[in-house]
């Protein structure tokens, strides 16, 4: 199947809603993190932040059309569970033990792909996506473990958190969701 005209122009507008996510995503962290019961560790609230996005990009995705309402809610509540569980499994899981990484890439690549698998096969789903949208979502879903692994030693390190405080999460979730909402926009326009 062909990318549809409207799956054309609506991948176009979704990054209007895209940037908008990642924007507010940021903001809500960074306000609200710090007055969390127990700072920016401390508290599962400080997740919370990926609610914001996934509610503004599924909007996105309705809004343009790239997805039906129930689509786009069960893909906002999609990427809300993806990511607590990615958020565990880089908390509880060392993927340089067990997968025999390199230690500068800990605990991040199976977060990543953990996030990331779930998110993008899940959306293939919701979207009935066929070869060309399994094909992207692996793809990406390498990528995004890729990234994951390499970026949340550095977000983690102990100067970076002096230095940048809770911008600090900037360096990891802003390419992260860059990478993964391009996947979502290709896979949603074009789930052939």
């Amino acid at each position: 199947m062909a990318e549809t005209a409207a799956g054309r122009g609506g991948a176009a507008r979704v990054w209007i809603w895209f940037a908008a996510a990642i924007a507010l995503d940021q903001l809500f962290y960074i306000l609200v993190a710090p007055h969390a019961e127990g700072g920016h560790e401390g508290s599962y609230l400080v997740h919370w932040h990926v609610i914001v996005y996934a509610l503004v990009a599924g909007g996105g995705l309705a809004a343009t059309g790239l997805l039906g309402p129930v689509q786009a809610a069960l893909f906002a509540v999609l990427v809300s569970c993806a990511h607590a569980f990615a958020v565990w499994l880089a908390q509880n899981f060392s993927a340089s033990d067990a997968w025999h990484l390199p230690e500068y890439m800990p605990n991040g690549f199976p977060g990543g792909l953990a996030g990331a698998a779930v998110s993008l096969f899940g959306l293939v789903l919701i979207a009935r996506g066929g070869r060309n949208a399994i094909v992207t979502a692996a793809i990406f879903t390498l990528v995004l473990a890729i990234i994951g692994g390499a970026l949340l030693p550095v977000m983690l390190n102990d100067d970076v958190e002096h230095k940048m405080g809770a911008a600090q999460i900037l360096l990891l979730y802003v390419p992260w969701q860059l990478v993964f909402s391009w996947a979502v926009a290709r896979i949603a326009a074009r789930p052939d």
